[in-house]
């Protein structure tokens, strides 16, 4: 295959995952998951990237019951919701946020121009999938490595020129990046939304309003991690769950691979920790604390998972 040459979407979806792995298979061997997906050639060049294909598929015979070509590649996954009374399906791309409808009836994708949306900041990078938060979607930015700090943004559906953003970390200490992978985590009941900056080293639980789309950080605390945020229990009791890197860890063990890793539960509410567990082998990067039978958690590592029970303390 000539790598020097851009990619095309094409309509066969299992040609194109094979070209996917080919591709990656060569340049990539060593990724693994959606990190290699957003590192692929052309990232850094979004007109060397193919664009990506949206399908509609029957669940029951997987048969594509449509397919549109979207403006840009959309690597994150998309979110799907209601819009004055049409199901509306948002992603982001390398450069901008995008609205589509989905039609049961004729059972065919459009695109809504109205909603093309460029939303990140300068020297931002990708925004990661977005979260639905009343009437407005809300985007973690930075989904790539860059020397800038991270958002949050929030964009209206119904106006999309009205974008409120918050930058809850600050400036990048000298020599750092900013990566931050996992999407922003909505908290709808009690107008929360969590974000995680790996590059950064810190997690954030930040105040929404619905009215204004003003956003307000309530706590940020030291986290460093690639884990996607996990919200537990009733609205009054909302647990936070997400894995904690060792803190001393040095730049080597971050670069191999080889640091240890925990889980963490916070109050959702303030970000104090109520239960942590021992260091294991490090979770695979965009994955959750996931809720097991019986009151248990899963540790998905490299090599497996480790199943987690939260009880008293001694």
């Amino acid at each position: 295959m000539d790598l020097d040459r851009p990619l095309r979407p094409v309509g066969d979806l299992s040609r194109c995952l094979r070209l996917a792995v080919d591709v990656l298979g060569q340049v990539l061997a060593p990724i693994q998951g959606s990190v290699a997906l957003i590192v692929c050639p052309g990232i850094n060049d979004p007109s060397l990237t193919a664009n990506s294909e949206m399908l509609a598929i029957d669940p029951n015979t997987l048969e594509i019951l449509d397919e549109v070509t979207v403006p840009e590649m959309t690597a994150t996954p998309h979110t799907i919701t209601m819009f004055h009374g049409k199901i509306a399906i948002y992603t982001c791309g390398l450069q901008k946020a995008y609205r589509y409808f989905w039609d049961p009836a004729t059972q065919k994708l459009t695109q809504d121009t109205s909603f093309v949306v460029s939303f990140l900041g300068s020297g931002q990078t990708t925004g990661d999938a977005p979260g639905i938060l009343g009437n407005w979607i809300v985007i973690q930015t930075n989904g790539i490595p860059t020397n800038v700090p991270s958002s949050v943004v929030a964009i209206n559906q119904d106006d999309p020129t009205r974008i409120t953003r918050i930058s809850p970390y600050g400036d990048l200490p000298p020599g750092t990046n900013s990566w931050a992978p996992p999407k922003a985590a909505v908290d709808d009941e009690n107008n929360m939304v969590y974000s995680d900056d790996y590059g950064a080293g810190k997690i954030a639980g930040i105040k929404f309003d619905r009215d204004s789309g003003q956003m307000t950080a309530v706590f940020v605390t030291n986290d460093r991690t690639t884990c996607l945020q996990a919200l537990y229990g009733p609205k009054d009791h909302r647990v936070l769950g997400v894995s904690q890197i060792d803190p001393n860890a040095t730049s080597e063990q971050l670069s191999n691979g080889t640091y240890t890793e925990q889980a963490t539960f916070r109050d959702a509410a303030t970000g104090r920790i109520l239960a942590q567990s021992d260091f294991y082998q490090p979770m695979t990067a965009n994955t959750l604390i996931t809720p097991a039978y019986g009151g248990g958690f899963y540790f998905p590592t490299g090599k497996g998972y480790v199943h987690l029970e939260v009880k008293p303390a001694p």
